[in-house]
C-alpha cells in the first residue's frame, strides 16, 4: 500500500508541475490587429478565459498574456476563438478572454467561471447573458430563467422566440437557436460566421496499445513442504494490451490506463538433502498455470520529441487458471516414495502493485513503437508472485 501511495503522490505532484502542457497550433491577435503564429496551450474553458499561454516554437519558453494585453487568440485545428471583452455579471465588471461562437445579427459568446454563461450582443453592442444554476435534486424543476430571457431577446421573430422554451442549456442548442434568429432577421440574407471546436474533438480520448515480451518470474509458496526449493524462478512469454484514457483539453501527458496481459507460470525443481539423523531425502516439485493480470494505473508520457520517456504505476489483480502440479517425495527411511498430482497448487488470485518505465518512439503524430520494463509484486495467503517483464509494443 505504501508503494501505491508513493506512485499516486508522484503522479499528482508531477501533474501540478506539468501545468497542463497541451500546446496546439494557433495564433495571437495583437491590439494593433497583427497576427503572430505559434503554439497555444489548450486548457479548460475556465483557464482559457483567464489567460493565454503562448510560445512561437516548441523550443521557446512560453509567455502568459492576459485579457487586454492582446485582442485575442485562436486555435487553428480546434477552431476555437477567444477575444478580449469587457463583460458584467451581476453588475460586476470583468475583462476576460471570451469564446466567440457566432457572429451575426446577434453575436453569441461563451464564458466559464464557477457557472457557464452565454452572452448575446445585438447590433448596437448591448450585452445580455444567460446562465443556469445546478438543478436542485430535491425538486422537479431546475433553473429555467434563461428560457424567458432568450424569449425576450428573440421576440422580434415569434416562432424562434417560442423555441426558446424548448431549448436545453448547452452549446449546440443555444447556437442553433441563435443561428435561426439570424437567418430570420438578417436583411441581406448573409450567413452568420460560426466559430466552433471541431465536432470530432472528445472530452475523453482513447489510445490503444498492444505488446508482447518476456517475463522473468518468481513464485514463492508459503507451504512449508516446499521450503527447501522455494522460490521457483522461470522465464515465460507474455502478450497483452492497454487502453489509455486522457483529457485532450487538459493534458495528453497524463492518462488513466487499463492493462490486460496473459502469460504462463511454470517451474520444475528438485532438491536432495541429508538430515541430522543421517538419512537422505529427495523432493521434486513442478507446477504450471496460465496467468491473467489486470492492471489499473496512471501513466505519464513526456510530451515532446521523437523519443518520449514514460512512467506508470498502480494496482494489479492476478488470476491463475489451468493449474496443475506434481509433488514427489522419497527418503531412505520410507520404503515407498510419495507422489501425487495437484497436491500443492498455487493460489488462484493475488492483489498487488506494479511500476513501469519505458520509452515511446514516434512513428507519426498519433502512433508510437515502445519498449517497457514492468515490475509486478502480488501476494495472497503467504504466496508471492513477482515479475519483471520486458515488452515491445505499438500504440495507435
Amino acid at each position: 500500500m505504501r508503494t501505491i501511495f508513493f506512485f499516486s503522490f508522484l503522479f499528482f505532484f508531477s501533474t501540478m508541475l506539468d501545468a497542463q502542457n497541451n500546446y496546439k497550433q494557433g495564433y495571437l491577435i495583437t491590439n494593433e490587429n497583427d497576427t503572430i503564429r505559434g503554439l497555444i496551450n489548450l486548457r479548460t474553458d475556465k483557464k482559457n478565459a483567464k489567460s493565454c499561454d503562448f510560445k512561437e516554437t516548441e523550443a521557446d519558453n512560453s509567455k502568459i498574456y492576459f485579457p487586454g494585453e492582446i485582442a485575442g487568440y485562436r486555435f487553428i485545428d480546434e477552431g476555437r476563438y477567444y477575444v478580449t471583452k469587457d463583460i458584467k455579471i451581476d453588475s460586476i465588471p470583468h475583462k476576460v478572454f471570451i469564446e466567440y461562437l457566432l457572429q451575426g445579427t446577434m453575436n453569441l459568446y461563451f464564458y466559464a467561471d464557477d457557472l457557464e454563461y452565454y452572452f448575446f450582443e445585438d447590433e448596437k453592442g448591448k450585452q445580455t447573458y444567460i446562465t443556469k444554476k445546478p438543478d436542485d435534486k430535491t425538486t422537479d424543476r431546475g433553473d429555467e430563467k434563461y428560457k424567458g430571457i432568450m424569449f425576450y431577446l428573440f421576440k422580434d421573430t415569434y416562432p424562434v422566440a417560442q423555441e426558446a422554451y424548448k431549448t436545453p442549456f448547452n452549446r449546440e442548442s443555444i447556437k442553433k437557436l441563435t443561428k435561426k434568429y439570424h437567418e430570420e432577421m438578417c436583411p441581406s440574407g448573409e450567413q452568420c460566421i460560426e466559430f466552433e471546436a471541431k465536432k470530432e474533438k472528445k472530452f475523453i480520448a482513447l489510445k490503444y496499445s498492444i505488446y508482447a515480451g518476456l517475463g522473468f518470474q518468481s513464485y514463492s509458496f508459503y507451504d512449508e513442504r516446499l521450503a527447501l526449493i522455494n522460490p521457483f524462478k522461470y522465464i515465460s512469454p507474455t502478450i497483452g494490451g492497454q487502453v489509455n484514457f486522457y483529457l485532450p483539453q487538459s493534458s495528453e501527458s497524463f492518462s488513466l490506463l487499463v492493462d490486460l496481459s496473459l502469460s504462463s507460470v511454470k517451474a520444475d525443481e528438485e532438491k536432495n538433502y541429508k538430515s541430522n539423523e543421517g538419512y537422505t531425502s529427495k523432493v521434486k516439485f513442478n507446477f504450471d498455470a496460465l496467468t491473467f493480470v489486470a492492471r489499473l494505473g496512471m501513466k505519464y508520457t513526456y510530451p515532446k520529441g521523437k523519443y518520449r520517456p514514460t512512467v506508470e504505476g498502480g494496482a494489479t489483480l492476478s488470476s491463475l487458471f489451468s493449474k496443475s502440479s506434481t509433488y514427489y517425495y522419497e527418503t531412505t527411511v520410507q520404503v515407498t516414495p510419495f507422489e501425487k498430482n495437484n497436491y500443492i497448487l498455487p493460489e488462484t488470485s493475488f492483489l498487488g502493485y506494479y511500476a513501469a518505465l519505458g520509452l515511446d518512439m514516434s512513428v507519426n503524430k498519433k502512433q508510437f513503437v515502445f519498449v517497457r520494463v514492468v515490475y509486478d509484486n502480488a501476494k495472497r495467503n503467504g504466496d508471492q508472485l513477482k515479475t519483471i517483464q520486458v515488452r515491445l509494443g505499438y500504440t495507435f
